[in-house]
């Protein structure tokens, strides 16, 4: 608050805590979404599901969870990965949409999130890969 951005006091850290402890409540919810607007315009577009969901991918991939079977000469496989990654941004990123039936159709509003009644599990896909990993294997 007074210039110190990158860290948290106390209070900062409970409110962290709880909101995390109690996922499906309206106001950790609301906390989280704060977190996610990155723009503070009250909705999250097409690019903060991909800025959030970008470092699940990421660490998916050093888990090596997304791995290509086939052997491929380096430089193919690493074309293979970024295809593979590609492809995962935007079935996660239409399925969330899918998920949250927004009304406005480019941008989820905190009720669209609240309404939708999977608030928790889309803001465990964009912040948590373990979250992420337990929504995958759902079936």
């Amino acid at each position: 608050k007074d210039g110190m951005q990158n860290e948290m006091d106390y209070k900062l850290y409970l409110d962290f805590v709880l909101a995390n402890m109690y996922k499906t409540t309206n106001e950790a919810l609301q906390y989280h979404f704060r977190m996610l607007d990155l723009h503070k315009t009250g909705r999250l577009t097409v690019f903060e599901v991909n800025y959030f969901f970008r470092p699940v991918i990421e660490r998916l991939h050093e888990m090596k969870y997304y791995e290509a079977e086939q052997e491929l000469p380096s430089r193919e496989r690493e074309k293979e990965r970024e295809r593979e990654k590609q492809k995962l941004l935007e079935d996660v990123v239409d399925e969330i949409f899918d998920m949250v039936k927004p009304k406005e159709r480019a941008a989820i509003t905190l009720k669209d999130l609240v309404d939708c009644k999977v608030g928790e599990t889309v803001v465990g896909i964009l912040t948590d890969v373990f979250a992420f990993l337990q929504y995958d294997q759902r079936e």
